[in-house]
C-alpha cells in the first residue's frame, strides 16, 4: 500500500475572504507536481457573469455613481467601515463581510436600481456579450414574467446573511425615496423548524449591523 502526504500549503488561502479573488490555482500540467498559483480572479464559464462582475466593479470602483444616497449610506457603511464586535469571552474583533456577500448584495442593487434592468432577457441582453441578442431571443415569456435574482454563494459563506442585506436595503430603500419602488413587507420561507430558527438568528443578526440612515 502507498501511502501519500498532503502538501499543507495547498490549503493555505490566496487573499482574505473579504477581498476580491486576484488569484486561483489551476492543475499541473505534469501528474503529481503541485497546483500552479495564477494572477487573477478565475474567470467563469459563464460569459454574462464575467461581463456582470465586471460592471459591477467598475461601479464599486466608481463610488456607487448613479445610487440614491440611501444606497450609498448602505454600502458604505456596511462594507466600507470597520465593524468591532466582542466575543462571549469579551475578546474585541473586527467583523467584515465576505467578498462574495459584498458582491451579491451590490451586484443585485446595480441590477435593480442603476440599471433598473427586471428580467432576464435584460440581462442576456445588456451583458452577453457578443451574441446577446439572439441569446436574449431565446428566453420564453414565462421566464420574463417576473423578476427574479439567484446567487450563487459556496457553502458556509453567509447566504442567509446576503438576503438580510437585501431586505435591509429594499426597506429603507422604500422608506426613503420617493420614488422607490421596493418593498417593506417580506415573506421568509423556511423548510422545518431547524432552518427557520437558523435564519431567524441570521436576519437578526445582519439587521443589528444595519443603523438607521
Amino acid at each position: 500500500m502507498t501511502s501519500s502526504t498532503l502538501n499543507p500549503t495547498i490549503l493555505e488561502p490566496l487573499f482574505a475572504p473579504w477581498q476580491e479573488p486576484n488569484a486561483h490555482r489551476v492543475r499541473a500540467e505534469k501528474s503529481g507536481d503541485p497546483a500552479v498559483v495564477k494572477q487573477g480572479r478565475r474567470a467563469s464559464p459563464i460569459e454574462v457573469v464575467n461581463n456582470l462582475r465586471a460592471a459591477v466593479r467598475e461601479w464599486r470602483e466608481a463610488f456607487y455613481i448613479g445610487a440614491s444616497d440611501t444606497t450609498i449610506q448602505l454600502l458604505n457603511h456596511w462594507f466600507n467601515r470597520a465593524h468591532r464586535k466582542t466575543t462571549p469571552d469579551g475578546e474585541e474583533f473586527e467583523f467584515r463581510y465576505y467578498f462574495c456577500q459584498r458582491e451579491a448584495v451590490e451586484t443585485l442593487i446595480y441590477l435593480k436600481e442603476v440599471r433598473r434592468i427586471e428580467c432576464l432577457s435584460q440581462i442576456i441582453a445588456e451583458f452577453g456579450g457578443a451574441n446577446a441578442e439572439l441569446q436574449a431571443l431565446g428566453i420564453t415569456e414565462d421566464e420574463d414574467a417576473w423578476s427574479r435574482y439567484a446567487f450563487k454563494l459556496a457553502t458556509g459563506a453567509g447566504k442567509t446573511k446576503v438576503m438580510s442585506l437585501c431586505i435591509v436595503w429594499s426597506y429603507f430603500h422604500a422608506l426613503r425615496e420617493s420614488d422607490s419602488e421596493m418593498a417593506r413587507h417580506f415573506v421568509v420561507i423556511a423548510p422545518n423548524l431547524t432552518v427557520y430558527e437558523r435564519s431567524k438568528t441570521t436576519l437578526a443578526t445582519g439587521a443589528c449591523l444595519t443603523k438607521t440612515p
